[in-house]
């Protein structure tokens, strides 16, 4: 995961020129990411295991607070010696694997939202 957060604070700095939006822009974004597989597993799972569903409730109102809350403090803390970022900042980032979990997440999320309506 650090991997992709550096990638993505790499694409962000070469946009936006600026490194603390890069870093905030880098760790919104694979937050993001993240609790969009997260919830998109879940629902997969849901049929599997016993308690897939009361982890669901972290994804309900007054709880995604929490969740989105210590997702964004876990990848913060991947990135902590905010240092070693700008040290290798000569180093390419790669676009593809984090094209390729973008999209899985998006299809992990939208099969989680439409997982009710959907009729095998």
């Amino acid at each position: 995961m650090k991997k992709f957060i550096t990638d993505a604070f790499k694409i962000a700095l070469i946009i936006t020129g600026n490194k603390r939006w890069s870093i905030v822009i880098s760790i919104l974004y694979l937050s993001v990411l993240n609790l969009a597989t997260i919830y998109g597993l879940l629902h997969l799972l849901q049929g599997l295991a016993d308690g897939v569903t009361k982890l669901l409730i972290l994804f309900s109102y007054p709880y995604i607070d929490i969740s989105i809350a210590l997702m964004l403090i876990f990848n913060t803390w991947l990135l902590t010696p905010f240092e070693s970022l700008y040290k290798n900042k000569r180093a390419r980032p790669l676009v593809t694997p984090l094209i390729v979990y973008t999209i899985v997440s998006i299809l992990l999320f939208i099969y989680g939202y439409y997982f009710d309506k959907i009729v095998f």
